[in-house]
């Protein structure tokens, strides 16, 4: 347990929550799961998105005056967000705001927070810029750019400014960001920590944990299974998103796969996700906007060496001939593949620093410090 006299009460402000899921949707779970049980009393702010769904009893929505859908994601323009959220910080009294995003609902948390003289606590969980196709209206350059003001000018009103990763850290300096930037990774569950493997593949089985949209750059994956020997090699894709039905028509009819070569399984259950963890030989990975990328830390506990497209996320945690490689194009990820499956010897090397990587990911080491850092903000709001 953490040495931790004083118990917080935190409020956190996102956006982005069910009925999504993702990295962020996980991110605020395994967090308040993990503040709670070290005592602390967390209450989560977000959106009513019109979509029933089961909360826990630390979420508060705020009401929608609209919603609605766009490009299959649910949108909600929120009512009298500076009269609810006042009123919600009136009765909670938050010792700590953290706010995990930085429009609409972050930025009335912001204003009050400053009002209140209440610690303001920013996690940047996205490469918001890279999201701007979402945004409905407005033509995309206009959007990207006016999405990169906005970010940088919340940043720089935080008491306290963390980063999932040191890429993320190093792209945010890059680009303006002159707050100081902490690095504190997002932790993942206990469960995904697992000696237990369930291996005894005739092909050496690849596999990719994503949502299926376009930034995650799931075709890129199909397109290299495409030079891979077939009868050597398998992959498993593992998701939820609006290219489903064309990722599935892409690989069916466009590149012939059989189904026991390429197969997609839709939000399965926990237990299911872990046995694909488990029963995979490697986890490829070509997304390009990750932050940290939750996914590839779940797969090195299982002791999955990773090989991913060479991009921020992926950048701080692979680290060639450790725990997988990091590459640049379709044939560099093919070669790494073909001689991670005839060299026994490098997989199990890459393995054994994939699970030792993943130590670092443990909730316990996270948390305790993120509650540190909740600390120094609060003394220097004194």
């Amino acid at each position: 347990m953490i040495e931790d006299q004083r118990k917080f009460k935190i409020l956190f402000v996102s956006n982005n929550f069910r009925p999504y899921s993702g990295g962020v949707v996980s991110a605020l779970t395994i967090l308040i799961d993990e503040l709670m049980a070290h005592g602390h009393e967390v209450r989560l702010i977000t959106l009513d998105f019109g979509v029933p769904c089961v909360d826990e009893p630390y979420v508060i929505r705020i009401p929608s005056a609209i919603t609605f859908l766009h490009k299959g994601n649910h949108m909600a323009v929120p009512w009298r967000i500076n009269a609810y959220m006042k009123k919600l910080i009136a009765e909670f009294c938050p010792d700590i705001i953290h706010v995990h995003h930085p429009f609409l609902l972050g930025d009335v948390a912001q204003q009050l927070a400053d009002k209140n003289n209440i610690p303001l606590i920013f996690t940047y969980h996205t490469q918001y810029e890279e999201y701007a196709h979402y945004v409905p209206l407005l033509p995309q350059p206009v959007t990207t750019k006016t999405i990169t003001y906005l970010v940088q000018r919340f940043c720089a009103r935080t008491d306290l400014l963390i980063a999932p990763s040191s890429s993320i850290k190093k792209q945010l300096e890059d680009v303006g960001i002159k707050k100081s930037i902490t690095v504190i990774p997002t932790p993942i569950r206990d469960h995904f920590f697992s000696n237990e493997h369930l291996k005894n593949n005739k092909r050496f089985r690849l596999l990719t944990v994503s949502r299926f949209v376009p930034e995650k750059n799931l075709f890129f994956l199909l397109d290299m299974m495409r030079l891979l020997d077939t009868n050597k090699f398998e992959l498993t894709l593992i998701g939820y998103g609006s290219l489903y039905n064309e990722l599935q028509k892409y690989a069916y009819e466009f590149c012939k796969f059989n189904r026991t070569v390429v197969r997609f399984i839709e939000k399965p259950a926990q237990e299911i996700l872990l046995d694909e963890y488990r029963s995979a030989d490697a986890f490829i990975f070509a997304s390009k906007t990750e932050t940290q990328g939750l996914v590839l830390a779940e797969a090195m506990a299982n002791g999955l060496p990773v090989i991913a497209v060479d991009a921020p996320g992926s950048r701080d945690i692979v680290q060639s001939m450790i725990n997988g490689f990091l590459v640049a194009n379709i044939d560099e990820m093919k070669t790494k593949l073909e001689t991670l499956a005839l060299d026994k010897t490098l997989h199990e090397k890459l393995a054994q620093g994939a699970a030792q990587t993943a130590q670092n990911y443990r909730a316990e080491k996270c948390i305790a410090q993120l509650i540190a850092h909740y600390h120094l903000a609060l003394k220097k709001n004194e």
